[in-house]
């Protein structure tokens, strides 16, 4: 995990403009807000160094999020998105949280520094069939198992806890005109690929 912390550290380093916004590979944030994003820039006060997005979390295909549905108790619907340059702000762990941002003597970015916003990140890094979800899975549980990767034992097909559908949400939005072409190939992992070669 602190791989993944190092890179994103090393790329706010490089981050030219007044604020940066700090996304995922599997995540994307609708052509809509855009605006919203540019005055938020434009109007933060002095006081304000990071601001929160909303998150919605896609599972098992296009369809479906994991938001408000209790399946995970830890998944959470907005964190810090975007964050004001040349403060030293840089990814770290705070407490429990893997994915938080913290000034430059390490201590937490405080509440009151910060604003919540109307803008949306789309998540869709578990939009993905069961058997590629359950790939995701046994590889990261493998590369994180404390006893060491020759030590873990995969999840079988059958006892892979998949959450099912009337478990999710049902989504009824739009997504980024982005997913138009990822989402018209569905889930099948060669066309996806395929969108990403040509």
């Amino acid at each position: 995990r602190g791989m993944y912390a190092s890179q994103k550290n090393m790329s706010l380093g490089r981050c030219t403009s007044d604020w940066c916004i700090l996304m995922d590979s599997d995540e994307v944030f609708h052509e809509n807000d855009a605006d919203k994003i540019k005055r938020i820039a434009n109007e933060a006060t002095d006081g304000i160094y990071a601001v929160y997005f909303n998150t919605l979390h896609f599972y098992g295909g296009y369809e479906h999020l994991m938001n408000k549905c209790g399946v995970w108790k830890d998944l959470y619907e907005g964190k810090i998105y975007m964050v004001r340059n040349g403060m030293s702000i840089h990814h770290g762990a705070i407490g429990s949280d893997p994915d938080g941002h913290v000034l430059n003597d390490c201590s937490p970015i405080q509440r009151s520094n910060t604003i919540m916003s109307d803008v949306t990140m789309y998540h869709y890094g578990h939009a993905r069939s069961k058997e590629c979800y359950m790939k995701k899975q046994n590889t990261i549980d493998r590369r994180y198992n404390p006893l060491g990767s020759n030590c873990f034992v995969s999840i079988p097909p059958l006892l892979f806890p998949f959450v099912p559908n009337d478990r999710l949400t049902k989504f009824t939005g739009a997504h980024p005109n982005i997913m138009s072409d990822r989402i018209s190939v569905g889930l099948d992992h060669k066309k996806i690929v395929g969108l990403y070669e040509n």
